[in-house]
């Protein structure tokens, strides 16, 4: 693979700095917000499409690993720094088990959150990886609608 999905070449250098999240550790059922700071450091204008990832740390065999659950692009005037919040519900959390049913399951997910996918190859290719945050879902397995 050359190019991995979500790898975009620019003009200039975009660089994300203080990713955080939310809440830590909360509800099954409850929304997570996920914001960081872009950052333009060139001189030309640039339109930044940011990207939340999401991965359950304690995922079986048959699941996917991170998926794509949240963009926002967003235009950057040169030198300017725009703090980007995407919000995650809890139908983004969830998987579709072996028996067909959609459900969020508690345990730690880790969502990353920059301008390419989370990945190796990704990094190579830009020369920085994506902020990385951990939360913990408490609760009962809970099935959400598809």
């Amino acid at each position: 693979m050359l190019y991995p999905f979500g790898y975009g070449l620019h003009y200039g250098t975009i660089r994300y700095e203080n990713a955080q999240i939310s809440c830590a550790q909360c509800g099954v059922r409850d929304a997570v917000d996920v914001s960081v700071d872009v950052i333009n450091e060139s001189s030309y204008t640039i339109h930044e499409s940011v990207q939340a990832y999401i991965q359950h740390e304690e995922a079986d065999a048959y699941e996917p690993g991170y998926q794509l659950k949240g963009i926002q692009t967003v235009t950057l005037q040169p030198k300017e720094t725009k703090r980007v919040t995407i919000s995650l519900k809890a139908r983004d959390f969830a998987i579709i088990t072996q028996e067909g049913e959609c459900v969020v399951r508690p345990g730690s997910y880790r969502i990353a959150i920059g301008g390419q996918q989370p990945d190796a190859r990704s990094a190579k290719l830009t020369g920085s990886d994506v902020a990385a945050l951990v939360v913990r879902r408490e609760g009962e397995q809970t099935p959400v609608e598809y």
